[in-house]
């Protein structure tokens, strides 16, 4: 999914989000935010792994071939919210940001497990209402927006590094030409 198809459907589900939110159907909010927090993850992971690969390629001079790309797209897809957590972990220093997350998650689980016990519902609505209300989800979207930002402006930095590299052999090439263009006439 291109990134400008997926902030598409995140302006809708936002939409359905405050829609359920005045109608109290807390239970339905947390499973559109779970979606919403899925892909996030999913984007970052990529963003990580390309970081990983361009970091590798870069210090290695292109000879070292790191190419999970494909493997973890796959499976990144395939993943459940808590395991996608526990992947952003290995790469991620934010306690803060995976404390929330995980607390998120055991909130979807708890509500999930619960749904088809009828005296549990009032119980996991009155949870997720207090849940929304403390504005956690929120919260937690700005932290992994923030951690987005962070690994692209870590990617940028890395072309960046890259693009001055090849400039100056470019230059030096350059020089050469004109060097030995030189000594030929």
């Amino acid at each position: 999914m291109r990134q400008q198809d997926y902030n598409r459907m995140k302006r809708i589900l936002e939409k359905r989000i405050d829609g359920l939110m005045k109608n109290g159907h807390y239970i339905e909010v947390i499973l559109f935010m779970a979606a919403i927090i899925e892909k996030e993850l999913q984007t970052i992971l990529e963003r990580y792994e390309k970081l990983i690969r361009d970091y590798l390629s870069y210090k290695k001079g292109k000879k070292l071939k790191f190419s999970i790309q494909e493997f973890t797209k796959r499976n990144i897809q395939k993943m459940t919210l808590g395991q996608l957590i526990g992947y952003v972990s290995i790469m991620c220093e934010n306690k803060s940001l995976l404390k929330d997350l995980n607390r998120f998650n055991n909130l979807r689980v708890a509500i999930i497990h619960g749904l088809f016990s009828a005296k549990s519902i009032p119980k996991l609505e009155n949870r997720v209402k207090t849940y929304l209300q403390k504005k956690s989800f929120w919260r937690v979207m700005i932290k992994t927006s923030t951690l987005e930002i962070l690994i692209s402006k870590r990617i940028l930095d890395n072309n960046t590094r890259e693009l001055v590299a090849v400039k100056r052999r470019l230059a030096r090439i350059k020089k050469r030409l004109k060097k030995a263009r030189q000594t030929k006439s």
